[in-house]
């Protein structure tokens, strides 16, 4: 592919005429299709990128669109394609284009130099990788040249593009870079150019947490510590502050709270706090933002760190105890400082950060927040600064940000968790009385001021929230009575208030769920009145609005389904929300395919959101009516919910190997996740008769959505299949012995596919045992196939718990569910194996089981512990089970064998299933457990009867 004329083309990517902008970005795209031309693309960027006669704009998009052919293209069809390409240039081609990158760093135009700067950063992170390492000159030679923007750029970029645990850079090349950067940074040279302290700054921030060996030296901590804190405080020769170098400093030390607090001692706290103190009323809030950002880092880890480390814990518990007196109102101040407008936006600002600061704070500090000494020093007879009274009295201010302040400091401290509830229990009710006075005001009235009255929206939730864990004594008849009238201008409140309205009817409905019984039912009707009027409002699409009144709607339902026998009354209210939704939902629907046709791509996408809405409210309302779910109604449902996953969307992901299904497959359709879990909740015996016709269709949609490699849709199709299998037999002729044994091998197929996510693969697992024991004369012969994928399963939990000192807990809590699936599917499908088995296969099988589950059972712990332990697993219940159904139904082929073991190891073993069974009798919060470990035990003791 020959680029004549690269300019023009990069300049034609920008065209305002769509027609060309578009032809000029396919011809680039084309031009990685083949190594041939994918070199001759890279070439023509790179010289472009490198040409000081270019125009400055086509030098950037070459250096994007550079960028890019190394990153991400929208053909990839695995992650390291980029990769790959790149390395399937010649290494000269490749030495080549990265020299003249390097000579572009020395461009007098800093825009290329920076996009230059990022392409060298991107090739560094395939090439400075220890498995490859094909560039070791990089960073001495970036080092050693001419030190300029671009150069302390791209050092930047390449410290971003890893992780220290990474390996990529040794000590002795974090040291050459840290001597120039120091020496660009140090605040006592006052002839370094603005433009390079500021970059070196900026690549001294993202270099610090590679600088763990550095820290833990005491002379270099020292050396850095002194030129960071000196940077932000940095005077220019003219006398004047330069902010974005003081901002890059504490950017610095933001990084050093991050990655190095634990070698910090107190004297540098105490020093960081003054230069904290000192910014308070700085104009440049990006300073003040990092500034607190420090603290809040300080506080994050003494509430989230290692708790082993008791003593480091213990100083920094002591550091922010000693800085609260000066910090504390510090932040209290910060809190004042809000604009008007600025709750409408996410835009971040010195309020909201003070505000979490605080909040971490009262997490430390626990009931010591209440009352904060004076700073040392004070005159005699300074009093303490009590939050409490500080918010009272703000709140009852006329002036709209002390008053918001006031409810931030309601928010952040009297509302935190780690505050015992007996301290708050005194000021839960005058709080409540003044949030829901704000709240009635009426909007645009005097006093209603909007952001006051967004935070009280806000506020009356957290009070929900934290009332779920505290037990006050109020008469909460009456508090139910007062605070449904912070509701009446709900309709009328702009759409970030009404949102954080409707998060705290969703709070009130959590709480609800504690009580003796529903406060909230007489009023479900006005609630759901409420929450509907306000998903229609016309600008409900703001602010997540729409989406917070439907999920407040959801948890309201779900809170009523509690109530168990419900009155007639709710039932006929419950029937009439689930008929409006499905009259919303067909009209959706419709609506849907009109704007389709129109090529309306932005209101297709909104109404999808819209679609999803709905039938997760359905699905709600489905569950709250349970038995008492009316035919009619489920089979209208029904037929919306298929008219739903029907409608097709764009972007699927297939799979590339699919099984072939048994059944004709639709070309595109809906991969909706609520859609499904409303059909699931359908699936219930009473009205399975009402659904005949439709069974087939979903068939057909599962087969097509497990070609998809979507998680979140395959994650509830999982479910639905169960579901389905939950209520059809074999006497349902509707669907035929090939659609089972079809859907059986799609779901072992994903098992022992590697691009399936293994969160997938537990459900997979217990799905496959729920289809096996649902209809077991027409999955057996698929046995064989679900007999290798379940020792394949075990294969891999077995290794991963060897290798279990390394996992982090999302791994301990993925094999917790692996093991779960398995030792359920075996529960479900043993009697089909043993069906489907000879009678010299079945006992070695039964063996297999036996002895996974004595491999998941560590008996080398000690006795109390492994009890507790094992209560607590997520498979406890399940092994019981399975071991008491081997020992009452299948002794015999347990017997069989054992006696091929010969001892003392058989008698182990046949003593250590015992003791599992003991462990099971023990667990006094599994009613079915117990039950379970009893016929076990009977069962066990039985066939020891028997020698």
């Amino acid at each position: 592919m020959a680029h004549s004329n690269i300019t023009q083309l990069l300049l034609n990517t920008l065209d305002a005429d769509a027609a060309t902008r578009q032809e000029a970005e396919a011809t680039l795209e084309r031009g990685a299709s083949s190594v041939q031309d994918y070199t001759q693309l890279v070439f023509a960027l790179t010289a472009e990128l490198a040409n000081p006669a270019a125009p400055v704009v086509a030098r950037q998009t070459a250096g994007i669109y550079l960028k890019n052919t190394l990153r991400e293209s929208k053909d990839l069809r695995t992650k390291d394609d980029n990769k790959n390409r790149w390395f399937a240039l010649a290494q000269e081609i490749r030495d080549q284009i990265k020299l003249q990158l390097l000579q572009t760093l020395k461009t007098e135009e800093p825009i290329a130099g920076s996009a230059a700067a990022q392409v060298i950063a991107q090739i560094a992170a395939y090439e400075l990788l220890p498995t490859v390492a094909q560039w070791p000159t990089l960073i001495p030679s970036l080092c050693q040249s001419e030190p300029s923007v671009a150069v302390f750029q791209a050092l930047q970029y390449i410290f971003d593009a890893f992780e220290p645990e990474d390996e990529v850079l040794n000590k002795e090349t974090i040291d050459q870079v840290l001597t120039i950067l120091c020496r660009f940074v140090d605040p006592e040279d006052k002839a370094i150019p603005h433009a390079l302290r500021r970059a070196a700054t900026r690549a001294l921030s993202d270099a610090l947490p590679y600088c763990e060996e550095n820290f833990k030296r005491p002379a270099e901590q020292g050396h850095l510590l002194k030129l960071i804190c000196g940077a932000t405080v940095f005077v220019n020769a003219e006398g004047v502050k330069d902010d974005e170098v003081r901002q890059a400093a504490w950017e610095c030390l933001t990084n050093v709270a991050q990655e190095h607090y634990s070698t910090l001692d107190e004297q540098v706290y105490g020093n960081i706090l003054i230069l904290t103190l000192q910014v308070q009323n700085d104009p440049h809030e990006a300073i003040v933002l990092q500034a607190i950002e420090f603290w809040t880092t300080i506080a994050d880890h003494c509430i989230f760190g290692d708790d082993s480390n008791e003593e480091l814990l213990k100083t920094l518990q002591s550091v922010m105890s000693q800085a609260a007196p000066t910090l504390v109102p510090f932040l209290l101040q910060l809190l004042t400082t809000q604009e008007e407008g600025q709750h409408e936006d996410s835009t971040w600002n010195k309020s909201k950060a003070a505000a979490i600061c605080l909040e971490n704070y009262a997490c430390v500090l626990k009931e010591g927040i209440l009352s904060i000494p004076p700073p040392p020093g004070s005159p005699a007879g300074t009093p303490v600064c009590c939050p409490e009274n500080v918010a009272a009295e703000w709140i009852r201010r006329p002036e709209w940000n002390f008053q918001e302040a006031g409810l931030m400091i309601v928010n952040a401290v009297l509302l935190c968790d780690e505050l015992p509830g007996k301290r708050i229990e005194g000021s839960i009710g005058p709080i409540l009385g003044m949030v829901i006075e704000r709240l009635r005001m009426a909007p645009n009235s005097a006093g209603a001021d909007p952001q006051v009255k967004d935070t009280a929206a806000y506020c009356l939730g957290k009070i929900f929230e934290r009332l779920v864990d505290v037990e006050v004594q109020i008469n909460k008849e009456s508090m139910v009575v007062e605070v449904l009238g912070a509701y009446e201008h709900i309709l009328q409140e702009p759409p970030i208030t009404a949102r954080n309205l409707c998060w705290s009817i969703s709070c009130l409905s959590a709480w609800d769920q504690n009580q003796e019984k529903s406060l909230l039912a007489p009023y479900f009707q006005n609630l759901v009145h409420w929450l509907l009027t306000t998903a229609y409002r016309a600008d409900a699409g703001e602010q997540n609005l729409r989406l917070a009144a439907y999920e407040s709607l959801n948890e309201l339902i779900r809170n009523i389904a509690r109530l168990g026998e419900m009155d007639e009354q709710l039932l006929q209210q419950l029937h009439s929300v689930g008929q409006h939704i499905v009259g919303k939902l067909h009209e959706g629907v419709a609506y849907r395919r009109q704007v389709e046709q129109q090529g309306n791509r932005e209101e297709v996408t909104n109404m999808d959101e819209l679609l999803d809405l709905l039938c997760g409210v359905l699905q709600a309302v489905i569950s709250a009516l349970d038995r008492d779910l009316n035919k009619e109604f489920a089979l209208l449902c029904m037929r919306n919910f298929i008219e739903v996953l029907n409608l097709p969307r764009d972007e699927m992901k297939y799979n590339p190997n699919p099984v072939s299904p048994p059944v004709d497959m639709p070309k595109k359709l809906n991969l909706s996740p609520d859609a499904v879990g409303a059909v699931s909740a359908l699936m219930q015996d009473h009205v399975k008769q009402t659904l005949t016709g439709s069974f087939q269709h979903l068939f057909k949609y599962l087969f097509y959505v497990f070609q998809q490699n979507e998680e979140e849709i395959n994650t509830a199709c999982i479910h639905l299949a169960s579901s389905m299998s939950g209520i059809l037999t074999v006497q349902d002729a509707e669907i035929s012995r090939e659609t089972w044994d079809g859907l059986l091998k799609t779901l072992c197929n994903m098992l022992s596919r590697q691009d399936v996510p293994r969160t997938l693969k537990p459900i997979l697992l217990t799905c496959i045992g729920d289809i096996a024991l649902c209809v077991p004369m027409y999955v057996q012969d698929s046995m064989l196939m679900i007999h290798t994928i379940l020792r394949q399963a075990m294969d891999m939990y077995t290794e991963m718990k060897r290798n279990e000192a390394k996992s982090d807990e999302s791994e301990e809590d993925y094999l917790e569910n692996l093991a779960a699936g398995i030792i359920t599917t075996y529960q479900l499908t043993l009697p089909g194996f043993k069906e489907a088995s000879s009678p010299n296969e079945f006992p070695a099988l039964v063996g297999t089981v036996v002895e996974f589950i004595l491999c998941m059972i560590n008996f080398n712990l000690p006795d109390v512990e492994l009890e507790a332990t094992l209560i607590d697993s997520k498979w406890m219940g399940s092994v019981v089970g399975l071991l008491a159904d081997i020992l009452a139904r299948d002794s015999a082929a347990l017997l069989m064998y054992l006696n091929t073991i010969p001892d003392p190891n058989r008698t182990t073993m046949f003593m250590n299933m015992y003791k599992i069974l003991t462990i099971g009798q023990s667990d006094e919060n599994g009613t079915t457990t117990q039950q379970n470990a009893r016929m076990g035990i009977q069962a066990w003791q039985a066939l020891r009867r028997q020698g």
